[in-house]
């Protein structure tokens, strides 16, 4: 069996090397959002925000106050909010008061098994693809066969 030369041995690396940062970044995203969305429903309230920018894809931009300090969010269009909306229009949005710094324009529904699911999901396709780098990498120690 002829050896494989380096450029050969690695040619699929790169690509490997992308799809774990992709689904490293989905895991970070997932936990993320649900550690956000916990938050919202164990201590949310329900502010005024004056609306301070239109972005693309309807994301609006927002300020809003948490015991006298200002924040900022952002967020596709509220159910709640009118669809005309307008930079300086008031809106109401929900914030923790715990993290008032995580805001969303209306109480998460909270679905932890959803979570679990899509983050058991991609911690496996992680593990798959790193076994894949490690054996990429890992020299042929294996004794040549008789012929």
């Amino acid at each position: 069996m002829p050896t494989k030369t380096p450029n050969e041995k690695y040619q699929g690396m790169p690509a490997l090397i992308l799809i774990a940062i992709f689904l490293a970044g989905m895991i970070f995203s997932t936990v993320r959002g649900y550690w956000m969305d916990s938050w919202l429903n164990q201590d949310g309230t329900r502010l005024t925000a004056t609306i301070t920018a239109k972005q693309s894809h309807g994301v609006f931009e927002y300020d809003y106050v948490v015991a006298d300090t200002h924040y900022q969010g952002h967020s596709q269009i509220g159910p709640n909010w009118d669809r005309g909306i307008q930079v300086g229009s008031e809106v109401h949005i929900y914030a923790s008061l715990s993290h008032p710094w995580f805001s969303l324009p209306q109480i998460p529904t909270l679905s932890p098994w959803r979570a679990l699911v899509v983050m058991a999901v991609s911690l496996y396709l992680e593990f798959l693809v790193l076994r894949s780098l490690v054996r990429m990498h890992r020299p042929n120690t294996a004794p040549p066969k008789p012929t």
